[in-house]
């Protein structure tokens, strides 16, 4: 088990290499930074493709995208292995009517954004046709 504190989430991928690297099977959690606030931190410079003159909007949806771009290369490491990814968010972020630079979650009366979270299963080909493997969904 490793706790690692990173300032990108791609900054886990050679962990994960290495969890992936040795036998048996597997249960790997990465906890990520995503979109948390603070959102121009959790991508590199060269990652911010989005410009639209707010700044806030922006860092946030870039994040999203750096999010997007990590979850494709966990992915990519699993492609040819009989795997699984399940992705969820903690929690939601909502942003603060009387400050348009505040995102926020854990208010007392939350909206739906705080709470309804994207979530997702991906299953890997070998996962998907394998006998031995396959999970019935549905």
């Amino acid at each position: 088990m490793h706790w690692i504190n990173t300032q990108y989430d791609t900054e886990l991928l050679p962990a994960l290499e290495e969890a992936l690297n040795k036998p048996g099977k597997k249960f790997i959690v990465l906890h990520i930074n995503g979109s948390h606030e603070m959102a121009c931190d959790r991508y590199p410079a060269s990652a911010g493709v989005l410009d639209t003159g707010n700044k806030y909007e922006d860092c946030y949806n870039n994040a999203i995208r750096y999010t997007d771009y990590f979850i494709g290369e966990v992915a990519k490491r699993l492609q040819n292995t009989a795997s699984s990814i399940l992705y969820f968010s903690d929690h939601g972020l909502e942003k603060n009517p009387q400050l348009e630079s505040i995102y926020m979650h854990g208010s007392r009366n939350p909206s739906k954004e705080a709470y309804e979270v994207p979530q997702f299963i991906w299953y890997s080909q070998p996962a998907l046709f394998s006998p031995k493997t396959a999970v019935r969904v549905g």
